[in-house]
């Protein structure tokens, strides 16, 4: 908790100490309960001078695995919405296996912050994926591929339109499961209308 208090008090040349301290062990530190939060608050409040990009381009490097885990996913999620320029890598390592990390506790949250802070190009490609390989349905019924279909529904463009229209056509069979059904409320289908 000090070094979280020392990197959002001081300025960011005077926490660079930091920063250099953690190049060459970036992603062994975003897996610890402590070293993530430190990355999270370096991310936050050191802008992108210095050794702070090298030091998160060691974690983006691991992103494929470290979506996934219960520490360093927040690492991730924090560099996609604050560092532009690591957008795309993360991009393609949630892509590289789109069904897991939609399904998964960890890498969903980071999907959702995907969707939400990549750019059209980045967007286009996780869209693709999910609507290709896991598909509407398969999302609204899962416990936590709902939370992504949630956000692939709010992000702006042909994909959130194409998936709202499957649902709508999916509606009568989507109160088999909680999610579903929860889905169906917030969104206001109607499952008689969907299956007339």
């Amino acid at each position: 908790y000090v070094i979280q208090t020392v990197v959002t008090a001081l300025p960011p040349a005077l926490s660079e100490f930091v920063v250099k301290e953690l190049i060459g062990v970036g992603a062994a530190a975003a897996r610890h309960r402590f070293g993530c939060r430190i990355l999270c608050r370096l991310v936050e409040h050191s802008g992108l001078s210095g050794e702070l990009p090298a030091l998160i381009g060691e974690v983006v490097a691991e992103a494929e695995e470290l979506v996934r885990h219960p520490f360093a996913h927040h690492v991730v999620e924090c560099a996609l919405e604050h560092m532009p320029e690591q957008r795309p890598r993360i991009a393609e390592a949630l892509v590289a296996d789109i069904t897991a990390n939609a399904y998964h506790r960890c890498a969903s949250h980071v999907v959702e912050a995907a969707l939400l802070h990549c750019a059209e190009k980045e967007r286009k490609m996780l869209v693709a994926g999910l609507l290709g390989q896991i598909g509407v349905v398969a999302l609204a019924h899962h416990q936590f591929g709902c939370f992504v279909l949630r956000a692939l529904l709010r992000a702006q463009g042909p994909g959130a339109e194409e998936a709202r229209q499957q649902l709508v056509k999916a509606a009568h069979g989507l109160g088999a499961s909680r999610p579903g059904q929860r889905l169906i409320r917030d969104l206001g289908l109607s499952t008689a209308a969907a299956g007339a």
